[in-house]
């Protein structure tokens, strides 16, 4: 009877463990889950940077060469 309890208990400490562990690594992928986000933004913004320049590029070159020269 006493080795039923002793398993009780054990599992007990067992599950308790398991419930830590488990809201580590919730709250780990919550910060992993903010990071790709901001990445991905800023990734984002980055490429945008570089498409609005060489549009402002073209439009510059074309303005030049049919208004100016």
């Amino acid at each position: 009877m006493t080795k039923n309890l002793n398993d009780i208990l054990d599992r007990g400490e067992k599950l308790e463990s398991i419930s830590s562990k488990s809201e580590a690594l919730f709250s780990q992928s919550r910060k992993y889950e903010q990071s790709a986000r901001d990445l991905k933004m800023s990734l984002y913004y980055n490429r945008l940077k570089i498409i609005g320049g060489a549009v402002l590029l073209v439009v510059v070159v074309l303005f030049l060469r049919y208004y100016i020269w």
